[in-house]
């Protein structure tokens, strides 16, 4: 077994102050070798660290995870965007294997994963007895494991990072969304505790406010309630309640920050298209949708072409001269969103359709029409007089087109198989990823690729 983590965080550390972990390519290198055990034993490393730079470590790695490549994945699937060239052509025809995932596998466990997580999370409680940091780290571990889940289903876990178990387990799905609700919920009590100084000015999305950070835990814990509602309809009224302390205002929303002038500390599409500009272009449906809908975002999500049309390609089409990225999203320091009030209203909006209140989902629906108003200053006016079909519809649509390159779309894709998308030759749509290759073949507990399933637990039916 190769403990290898002690060497990702000795990296980290070097230059923690200016965020270097994004200095990762937008194509993220894996790491070989097991990084579910949690020993630190290289003498030639540096093995004192504080809380507030594992933190900053942990910060700029959810940055990567969230933005980088499986983002990137799902804008291609949901079509959002299209792989017009080399791998992503492959990625957009669902040729996956289990090396195209292996780095955003691990970064979920090192170089700023649940290892860090729960090094802050001790040197927080131990050494500086601040309960309000520990919520921080309470709240990133559920994060991070609560999201891992969805996108492999059954993941190590309750045996991960532990260096007397070599082989971790895997842990049922399910289970892994029960222990990150219940971490949540401890998470918002020690956050509200007031015993502590948090991070402070180092909390990079809030600057250490409290009420900002219970309030993005409340929607989480919703988010992650409506991955289970396919199977158990009672977790609508579940996230409902949650969703209904959740993030209150579009100033409010988790957002990563970047820095034009420092290179390790570009936007991840920034990073992508720096070195591979021709690999993903505007994809046709949602140019097509958003074109039709007269949606005021549509040069906004993407760069007009001299014309000053936009124009997508169709899945795996290897149309390089299709739209780009908009700059939005693509400039040096394009903020991504992270946990929003629109997601949080249009879950409300959801969840209200779902338990018979159709008034409530309408004024959610239009509260995130609001914020869309607000956040990009365009003219985005209320709707009216829906209801029914076209009532969801319009929620899950609105949803598809406000949570844009997130990989929620997906997750949403999975429970409700909306939009109704042309699949690429009519294969269905990857319900999870492959485990990581260099994890399987350190841990006989991951299963080969062909004894995995093609769907996780939470979406027992599939799409197509």
């Amino acid at each position: 077994m190769q403990k290898r983590w002690h060497i990702l965080v000795s990296l980290l550390v070097v230059a923690l102050a200016s965020m270097v972990m994004l200095v990762l390519n937008a194509c993220e290198a894996p790491v070989s070798g097991d990084f579910l055990t949690g020993n630190d034993v290289d003498p030639n490393n540096p093995t004192s660290v504080t809380v507030d730079q594992v933190f900053t470590a942990v910060q700029a790695n959810s940055y990567r995870e969230f933005s980088g490549h499986m983002a990137r994945t799902v804008s291609l699937w949901m079509q959002q965007m299209a792989g017009t060239d080399r791998q992503y052509q492959q990625l957009d025809q669902y040729i996956i294997t289990e090396q195209d995932y292996d780095g955003e596998f691990s970064n979920w466990y090192t170089g700023g994963g649940l290892i860090d997580i729960r090094r802050f999370t001790k040197l927080a409680d131990e050494q500086l007895k601040d309960r309000v940091y520990v919520g921080y780290g309470k709240f990133y571990e559920a994060w991070f494991m609560g999201t891992c889940a969805s996108i492999w289903g059954d993941i190590p876990y309750s045996e991960a990072v532990n260096p007397e178990i070599a082989t971790p387990k895997l842990d049922k799905q399910a289970e892994v969304y029960a222990a990150v609700q219940a971490l949540l919920d401890q998470a918002i009590a020690d956050l509200g505790s007031g015993s502590g100084r948090g991070p402070g000015a180092l909390d990079i999305a809030y600057k250490g406010s409290v009420a900002k950070m219970v309030a993005a835990a409340h929607t989480l814990k919703a988010r992650f309630f409506m991955h289970w509602a396919e199977v158990d309809a009672g977790n609508y009224q579940k996230a409902l309640a949650e969703a209904n302390q959740g993030i209150t205002a579009v100033a409010n929303n988790m957002m990563t920050t970047h820095n034009a002038a420092k290179s390790t500390e570009w936007a991840m599409w920034h990073q992508f298209y720096n070195s591979r500009d021709t690999y993903a272009r505007a994809g046709k449906f949602m140019v097509d949708l958003m074109t039709t809908r007269n949606d005021p975002r549509l040069k906004l999500y993407y760069a007009p072409l001299a014309n000053g049309t936009v124009d997508g390609a169709r899945v795996a089409e290897p149309k390089t001269g299709a739209s780009l990225l908009g700059t939005a999203f693509r400039s040096q320091a394009s903020a991504f969103p992270l946990i929003t009030y629109e997601e949080n209203e249009l879950i409300k909006a959801e969840c209200n359709y779902k338990l018979n209140n159709q008034t409530a989902a309408l004024q959610n629906l239009n509260n995130a029409r609001a914020a869309v108003a607000t956040k990009w200053t365009v003219t985005y006016p209320p709707l009216a007089g829906l209801s029914g079909q076209a009532l969801l519809d319009e929620i899950l649509t609105e949803k598809y087109l406000s949570l844009f390159l997130q990989i929620e779309v997906w997750n949403d894709y999975k429970r409700n198989c909306f939009p109704k998308l042309t699949t690429f030759q009519g294969k269905p749509i990857p319900g999870r990823v492959l485990y990581s290759v260099n994890e399987r073949n350190a841990n006989p507990n991951i299963p080969a690729p062909a004894a995995q399933p093609a769907r996780n637990a939470n979406d027992p039916n599939g799409c197509n």
